[in-house]
């Protein structure tokens, strides 16, 4: 049952991220003809849905406790932000680096660039990105 649980969480949290990009890139063309007041507003109405499944008995099995939601929200938010002001190339050579395993994830990576780290020993990748070996921090020149 755990497992179904876990797995049906993940699905509702990838649903969720796509709602937050969604709505970081209405943020973006807010000012041009496309942006749609309607659509924003269905689109907030969707993440407060998702928000209360994963608030709810399915998230309870995957999300322990209130900062590990919070933690969620605000790395799923990092992350849409990124997409959204992203070019298509860095996307695309994002996507492939993380495909290729190329990109090692950690548990303890910074979201904030940390402004005591030189990044003087870091790994590059082909896609053009590099990770600092001390701090885990990710980023392309």
């Amino acid at each position: 049952m755990r497992k179904v649980s876990e797995d049906l969480t993940r699905k509702v949290v990838i649903a969720l991220a796509h709602t937050v990009i969604q709505l970081e890139i209405m943020d973006e063309i807010k000012e041009t003809k496309f942006y749609k007041h309607s659509l924003k507003r269905n689109l907030n109405i969707l993440e407060k849905d998702l928000e209360n499944i994963l608030s709810g008995e399915v998230g309870q099995a995957y999300i322990n406790d209130e900062n590990s939601m919070r933690a969620l929200g605000e790395a799923l938010e990092h992350i849409a932000k990124w997409i959204s002001k992203g070019s298509f190339e860095d996307i695309l050579a994002m996507g492939k680096a993380m495909d290729e395993d190329q990109i090692q994830f950690v548990h303890d990576a910074p979201v904030e660039e940390p402004e005591e780290c030189k990044h003087e020993d870091y790994k590059s990748f082909q896609s053009g990105f590099k990770q600092c070996v001390k701090c885990n921090w990710i980023w392309k020149d």
